[in-house]
């Protein structure tokens, strides 16, 4: 019997590690996109600073 339940825990722990590094994938493609995208708008806001527009916040 413990044979038995040694493999049963043995299948459950290789699936929640294969979970686990499913989620961490996915993860990281998020915060790749996440980079990607905010190092878009420190571009854009570099331009519009050459370009002479105030990017500040204003109080409204």
């Amino acid at each position: 019997m413990s044979t038995e339940n040694d493999k049963i825990a043995i299948a459950y722990n290789v699936a929640q590690a294969y979970n686990n590094l499913f989620k961490a994938n996915q993860s990281i493609k998020v915060l790749e996109e996440n980079l990607t995208a905010s190092q878009k708008r420190d571009e854009t806001f570099l331009r519009l600073e050459s370009n002479g527009v105030d990017c500040k916040k204003r109080p409204f």
